[in-house]
C-alpha cells in the first residue's frame, strides 16, 4: 500500500460502510483525474470485407484531453503521472453494418488504429530549433 502524505491536510476522508463513520486515508489519484472525457464522432474510408465496396463511416471516439491544472490534493507521484500524462483518443467503434443495400452485414473496423496519442503541444520559450 502506498504511503500516506505527510501533511494531512492532502489526505481524503473514506467512508468505512458498516459503521457509519469517516476515517481520514490518502487515496492516490485515478487517470480519470488527470483527463477531461468527451465523445466524438470521425469520419474514415472503410471498405466492406464482403462486398468490396469502400465508403465513409461516421466512428465513435472517446476523447480524454489533459486538463490544465492538478487539483489540490496530489503528492509527488500523482504530479509526476500527471506530467508524463498527454492527451488521447480510443475508438469505441470496434464493427460497422456495411451501407449496401444488398450486403448490410457487420464488418469489422481494421486499418484504423484503436488509440491515437495527440500530439504535444510546443513550447515557445523552450523551442530550439532555429539554434541548430
Amino acid at each position: 500500500m502506498a504511503m500516506p502524505p505527510q501533511n494531512e491536510s492532502l489526505a481524503r476522508s473514506r467512508h468505512s460502510g458498516l459503521t457509519g463513520q469517516f476515517r481520514l486515508e490518502w487515496v492516490p489519484m485515478e487517470e480519470r483525474d488527470f483527463f477531461d472525457e468527451s465523445q466524438s464522432r470521425k469520419p474514415a474510408n472503410l471498405s466492406c470485407m464482403y462486398c468490396h465496396q469502400s465508403d465513409t463511416y461516421e466512428i465513435l471516439w472517446l476523447v480524454r484531453t489533459k486538463k490544465r491544472n492538478l487539483r489540490g490534493g496530489a503528492d509527488e507521484t500523482d504530479r509526476a503521472k500527471f506530467a508524463k500524462a498527454r492527451s488521447y483518443m480510443v475508438r469505441r467503434d470496434d464493427f460497422m453494418v456495411c451501407k449496401n443495400q444488398r450486403c448490410r452485414k457487420r464488418f469489422e473496423i481494421l486499418g484504423v488504429q484503436s488509440v491515437v496519442f495527440g500530439e504535444p503541444v510546443a513550447d515557445p520559450e523552450n523551442d530550439n530549433r532555429g539554434n541548430r
